[in-house]
């Protein structure tokens, strides 16, 4: 899964980042929201969880600290994935629930 959706980072960062997710349990997914400008304020704008809103779920329960350079990419430890746009939103939404 770690591979799909982070499929816009090359290989050595994804491998990266399923192994840090290794141990830890969880999944939190929201189906359904007004619109993704919303679902964003609730989990945070940004990757780093530094800038996101203090009231965000990135803020409150992510590592602050500085990210990981892995193979050209910033990598911070969140606690949830979030879609960029709607476009991504669709998808993550697909490859957990395929037609």
């Amino acid at each position: 899964m770690i591979h799909q959706l982070y499929d816009h980072m090359n290989a050595a960062a994804r491998t990266h980042i399923a192994a840090s997710m290794i141990g830890k349990a969880g999944l939190a997914l929201q189906v359904r929201t007004p619109n993704i400008v919303q679902l964003l304020a609730v989990i945070g704008c940004h990757s780093d969880p530094r800038r996101c809103s203090p009231n965000s779920i990135r803020f409150r329960y992510s590592e602050h600290t500085s990210p990981q350079h892995i193979d050209g990419w910033d990598w911070w430890e969140n606690v949830m994935h979030r879609p960029v746009d709607m476009r991504e939103a669709k998808r993550d939404i697909a490859l957990f629930f395929p037609s």
